[in-house]
């Protein structure tokens, strides 16, 4: 069976988001930088990342991921109820359909084999 990655904690993930420049964040590909990059938030201010050897396509990447993820948090959230409210539904459901299972023979009488 394959490995599941790990759930990331969206409530640190929310927390940093809380902490960090407002979003939406932009690039600047011209801005120099030669071991990361420089973002514009969205008051204007530029904020430079430190990071390993980074290229415009690296740049566009992390703005474009903290640009979405707080939309991404909140489908999440929302996918997660609907997937607990779709269990209790689906857990009475069940128990109706079990209730009910008596009643079959009463309205689906077993039918007699006719030979012609």
């Amino acid at each position: 069976m394959a490995e599941t990655a790990p759930q990331p904690d969206r409530a640190r993930l929310r927390e940093l988001l809380a902490d960090a420049t407002p979003t939406p964040w932009a690039s600047d590909p011209a801005a120099p930088c030669d071991f990361g990059g420089d973002l514009q938030g969205s008051e204007g201010e530029w904020n430079e990342f430190v990071g390993a050897a980074s290229d415009d396509v690296d740049t566009a990447l992390i703005v474009a991921a903290v640009n979405a993820l707080p939309a991404l948090l909140d489908r999440l959230d929302e996918l997660e109820a609907e997937n607990e409210r779709l269990a209790v539904q689906n857990v009475r459901l069940m128990t109706e359909n079990e209730r009910l299972q008596g009643y079959e023979a009463i309205l689906y009488p077993p039918r007699e084999e006719t030979t012609t």
